[in-house]
């Protein structure tokens, strides 16, 4: 195209210079208009769940390890998170967040949180099919709101959401963790006499509920202990009640 602006046609039909200035032309006002273009602004993350990752960072002190408040906070955080991160814009502000206050100093302790916490949205909400992967069916949040009750630490709910994720492999439909039940890998075994009861009543409680739960879970099972299993219930409620 001429610097007077005039183009030339020959049989009806721009010349290939003038055509080719054209699009230079078009493309320079593509991208004047982007470049103007607002550009979206993340979405800021909800003021309670700031509050509760907070008070995650402060429970990774000593005493508060002791008194498990470590697993007590991000439990807290994920049950107030669970309706809250269904949506994927709020989901991506909890994490920025969460690693954001969890700082540079804290930072493995940010992405195991994060780690999780993805995992728990996938499991109760489900995730979309992207090129490579397919969608993964949400399981609920009553789902996730059980291994929160069932775990006492971390490093218990980090293995149960890896047992209860569906994610597969690829785009080949093949399960990463295997839908069948695996034989429990055999602990060590603890003559009764060597187990150390806590020192206060309200741990010694816990301490009771937590081996009865796991006797029962263990090696009771429906089709022959189904009386004992109800039976085993009751006194954990009856200790909990107390």
């Amino acid at each position: 195209m001429k610097a007077s602006n005039k183009v030339e046609l020959k049989a009806g039909k721009l010349t290939a210079a003038d055509n080719t200035a054209l699009a230079v032309l078009l493309q320079g006002k593509a991208q004047e208009a982007a470049q103007k273009a607002p550009k979206a602004k993340p979405e800021a993350v909800d003021k309670g769940l700031h509050g509760l990752a907070v008070k995650m960072v402060q429970a990774e002190g000593k005493f508060d390890m002791a008194q498990n408040a470590v697993y007590t906070t991000f439990k807290l955080y994920v049950i107030a998170a669970l309706p809250i991160i269904a949506r994927l814009p709020a989901h991506i502000a909890a994490c920025t967040d969460i690693r954001a206050t969890y700082g540079a100093a804290r930072a493995p302790a940010a992405i195991q949180r994060v780690t999780m916490l993805n995992n728990i949205r996938t499991i109760a909400h489900g995730k979309p099919a992207t090129r490579n992967t397919p969608a993964q069916p949400a399981q609920g949040v009553d789902v996730v709101m059980e291994a929160l009750e069932a775990c006492a630490s971390l490093p218990a709910l980090k293995a149960a959401l890896t047992l209860l994720k569906t994610e597969t492999h690829g785009a080949t439909g093949v399960a990463k963790h295997s839908t069948k039940a695996k034989p429990a890998a055999k602990a060590a075994p603890v003559k009764a006499e060597d187990v150390q009861i806590p020192g206060t009543r309200a741990e010694a409680i816990k301490a009771a509920c937590r081996i009865l739960e796991m006797v029962s879970t263990t090696f009771l099972t429906i089709s022959k202990d189904s009386a004992t299993i109800d039976e085993v219930a009751k006194v954990v409620k009856m200790l909990r009640a107390a």
